[in-house]
């Protein structure tokens, strides 16, 4: 049997556009603790270098790591980023995680640039080694024993150094349950002073930790502890300048997924603390700041519609929807950083206009789409334009705008990439960054399937894509009958490259098992 199916490309597009989905970034978590992952070896504070060794094979860590966790509650493995009082000492935001690797080369260790006078340090038990010890878990004993009459003990042993040679040590039970009179066993669960007054001249710090609860693979008690406030007789050492308002792969993750979009990431350790492109996103609001160290900024200072996570761009970064889908727009801005540069120029970037504010200078970003790796189409958008004849209508982008980007078509996949007037022996000098947010698209292909649409587009210039639900071959033929292209068809939805067909009218036939259906096809 021969079947035509009538289906008017209004229809079609009709139902595409009534079909919206909104891709935010609000619910995206911000990360609450570094662990070294970012190869820099250590964190810096003041003159003191804490210590931090990372094997990215594993994604294992041991030294110091800093957090802001307040999770209390949840034990074992996964909760090794808090503190047991749920927040630094004094009501601080950020504190130092320290966790002793037995297959590690070293212990954790705090390193001076010049020999000091040590004052005082505050110390407090981890979530994860404090739950353990006030229960028990796979691994270790609960403190006590079940009669609560056991000597167990957890003690932190800090030892002084000058030049490579020990000088003094002290040790800090954070737990000690050897009391003739069980009432005096305690767990440390606040951050608690310890004096080190006894090191007088001292140039690093190391810490070890033991347990009375030992197994074949040495200690069951889980190795870490946290500290605050290091005071020495020449400065005052707390954590609180870290940022974590934004995520930039640092986790080595790959990438991020919201929605039913994956964004693509990709991160590169180094001892200047990595490298990273593709996207990240922020909450950062920092619209002064010029130069790198504020990349992660968006120059409206939040993200579209006043919320608060927006995704960050960075070289060539690309996107991929879980299921084909009709684009519809994104929200586009500049980030402070490349805003910025291009305002005033900096120590790599020219000055858009230049000194007169005459040269035609530009920052232009394309976008992309792909079905089934087939190229769909390119949309262009100046982030900046200085080609006007008249300077007043020169321009940086500085509000979010909506970019409409249905263009494209049905794509599963989005990439970037900029480019500028001003480039140098290295390439573009203008600063690869952008913002986006509030991605829209139509709902998943498999509704549009089931709407039993033929084609989209219609008229179409350098791809089609093609209900081939049902059917096992597809043909395209001019109006002479020449078949021009012919397919088996592999999948629901079948994108087809017509690039090679010119402008006109053709023949788009689907065969089936049951039936057949004929359709006209333009091509610009």
């Amino acid at each position: 049997m021969k079947k035509t199916l009538l289906l008017s490309v209004g229809l079609a597009l009709t139902f595409i556009n009534g079909l919206q989905a909104q891709i935010g970034f609000e619910n995206l978590p911000m990360p609450f603790y570094k662990n070294g992952s970012n190869g820099a070896g250590g964190f810096q504070h003041g003159n003191a270098l804490f210590s931090n060794t990372y094997e990215s094979t594993y994604g294992s860590w041991s030294g110091f790591a800093v957090s802001q966790g307040t999770d209390a509650q949840t034990s074992g493995y996964g909760n090794q980023y808090s503190c047991i009082a749920a927040e630094g000492y004094n009501q601080s935001v950020s504190y130092m995680v320290a966790y002793e690797n037995v297959y590690a080369s070293s212990k954790p260790y705090i390193k001076l640039s010049s020999p000091s006078a040590m004052q005082s340090i505050r110390i407090n038990n981890s979530t994860f080694a404090y739950n353990s010890m006030r229960d028990g878990d796979v691994y270790a004993k609960k403190f006590g024993g079940t009669s609560g009459n056991d000597a167990d003990f957890f003690l932190l042993s800090i030892k002084g150094y000058l030049q490579g040679s020990q000088v003094d040590s002290l040790g800090f039970y954070l737990a000690d349950f050897r009391f003739s009179d069980n009432n005096q066993d305690y767990l440390i669960n606040q951050w608690t002073l310890v004096d080190l007054s006894a090191f007088t001249s001292v140039d690093s710090l190391s810490f070890s930790m033991s347990s009375s609860d030992n197994g074949d693979y040495g200690m069951n008690t889980p190795s870490y502890f946290c500290i605050d406030e290091l005071i020495t007789n020449s400065q005052t050492i707390d954590f609180e300048n870290y940022d974590f308002d934004y995520w930039n792969g640092e986790d080595l993750s790959g990438g991020y997924t919201e929605s039913s979009a994956h964004f693509y990431n990709s991160f590169t350790p180094n001892a200047w603390g990595g490298f990273w492109s593709g996207f990240a996103y922020s909450q950062k609001t920092d619209i002064t700041t010029a130069g790198y160290t504020n990349q992660f900024s968006a120059i409206v200072g939040e993200g579209a519609d006043n919320s608060d996570i927006y995704a960050v761009g960075n070289g060539t970064p690309g996107l991929k929807f879980d299921v084909a889908v009709a684009q519809v727009s994104m929200q586009l801005t500049n980030a402070t950083y490349a805003y910025l540069s291009m305002q005033n120029g900096d120590a790599f970037a020219k000055k858009f206009g230049g000194i007169d504010g005459t040269d035609p200078d530009w920052f232009l970003l394309q976008i992309h789409g792909f079905s089934n790796n087939i190229a769909s189409g390119t949309i262009d958008f100046y982030l900046a334009d200085f080609r006007f004849s008249d300077p007043a209508q020169d321009y940086m982008v500085n509000t979010w705008q909506n970019l409409d980007l249905s263009a494209l078509g049905l794509v599963d996949s989005l990439s970037f990439t900029l480019s500028s007037s001003d480039n140098g022996s290295w390439g573009m000098n203008t600063p690869a960054y952008f913002c986006l947010d509030q991605i829209t698209y139509s709902d998943r292909v498999e509704n549009l399937v089931k709407n039993n649409y033929l084609f989209y587009p219609n008229p179409a210039n350098r791809n089609v894509n093609i209900n081939t639900s049902g059917y096992s071959h597809l043909q395209i033929s001019d109006l002479s009958g020449k078949i021009i292209i012919e397919e088996e068809c592999k999948t629901a939805l079948q994108t087809v490259d017509i690039n090679q067909l010119k402008p006109g009218v053709y023949v788009l036939t689907l065969r089936g098992a049951k039936e057949t259906i004929t359709q006209k096809l333009t091509v610009e």
